[in-house]
């Protein structure tokens, strides 16, 4: 039973420090802010669901934004591509 609550609080403290880390990085030019919050937030995740709402909204948006940039992508290959 202590074990559980000590990884608890040991995944909430790190995703803490991680998140605000991140948010320190979004100013620093010398940390890696979108990483670090990340971090944060996949850690944080598991233990809060507000936050799983969150990171399964982010999620859903940057694979979204992959797809469209793919399509794009495509699509300007297809008429590079084209005979002129």
């Amino acid at each position: 039973m202590s074990n559980r609550i000590f990884w608890r609080a040991f995944k909430i403290t790190s995703g803490c420090i991680f998140l605000i880390a991140g948010l320190v990085g979004f100013l620093l030019p010398i940390l890696q802010g979108i990483l670090l919050t990340l971090a944060g937030i996949s850690l944080l995740a598991s233990e809060s669901r507000w936050v799983r709402k969150l990171y399964d909204s982010l999620r859903n948006k940057i694979g979204y934004l992959l797809k469209r940039r793919e399509r794009e992508n495509a699509a300007r290959g297809a008429k590079d591509n084209s005979p002129r």
